[in-house]
């Protein structure tokens, strides 16, 4: 659709592929009916709307052939039930974590179990200030 404000004049024009939907006498009727009044009454707006879904409400019963794509009915069950065990399967993976921990040796207190750290000292052993002065 074109529309010229200042001039007050409208057109309709259809692509090749929409010519045997909406033929020209439909689209005379519509334009006749809806546009032309709006544009005469200065409703732009109101005549771009009312011409455009005049226009698809005309097309909206269509139907292009049949698709080409194949469907598979049960495809959504197949992958809902795959979904559904593999969640459950990662669930019961996270709530052993006896079977995930990647720290054995930190499991087992190997490490700083014992309170004392790697550079000497108590309470995280980074050395001076608390290795015994005051603390007994």
């Amino acid at each position: 659709m074109l529309l010229a404000v200042e001039e007050r004049q409208a057109a309709l024009t259809l692509g090749r592929q929409m010519l045997p939907v909406i033929t020209p006498p439909i689209m005379s009727q519509i334009g006749g009916e809806y546009l032309q009044p709006s544009v005469e009454r200065g409703h732009f707006g109101e005549g771009l709307y009312r011409t455009v879904v005049a226009l698809a409400t005309h097309c909206q019963d269509i139907r292009v052939g049949t698709s080409s794509r194949t469907h598979y009915k049960s495809m959504g069950f197949w992958i809902t039930l795959f979904t559904s065990i593999g969640a459950l399967a990662f669930f019961w993976w996270i709530s052993r974590p006896d079977l995930r921990h990647p720290y054995r040796r930190i499991q087992r207190g190997e490490y700083w179990g014992t309170g004392q750290g790697g550079f000497g000292g108590n309470w995280g052993g980074f050395g001076g200030g608390t290795s015994g002065e005051g603390y007994r």
